[in-house]
């Protein structure tokens, strides 16, 4: 089984790379992702189990890591004020473990 045909988009994230001398994070090479993107307010539970709303989610099959910068269909990745962040990423495996999918919340 494969998730190919459901991954009809690109994003663009740049995962975070260090923290600067001013404690401001810094950020890896851009990279591609295909991808499917819902868009819609939802309520979901944070790692921290705190209420919170999202405004899309991300299905890929590789891992958006946490604090990264992503940039949705349609905007333009070298803007950093339209880039997103996530509140949450969640996995989940086929029950063999032949297929894994990550759910990125934004």
């Amino acid at each position: 089984m494969s998730l190919g045909g459901m991954l009809d988009a690109t994003v663009t994230f740049s995962p975070p790379a260090s923290v600067s001398a001013a404690g401001d994070p810094t950020f890896g090479a851009q990279t591609t992702a295909r991808a499917r993107v819902e868009y819609g307010t939802k309520f979901i539970y944070g790692r921290d189990n705190t209420e919170l709303q999202c405004e899309a989610v991300i299905a890929s099959d590789v891992e958006i890591p946490m604090g990264s910068r992503i940039w949705l269909p349609g905007t333009n990745p070298s803007d950093n004020n339209a880039a997103k962040r996530p509140l949450t990423v969640k996995r989940a495996s086929s029950p063999g473990g032949t297929l894994t999918v990550y759910e990125t919340y934004l």
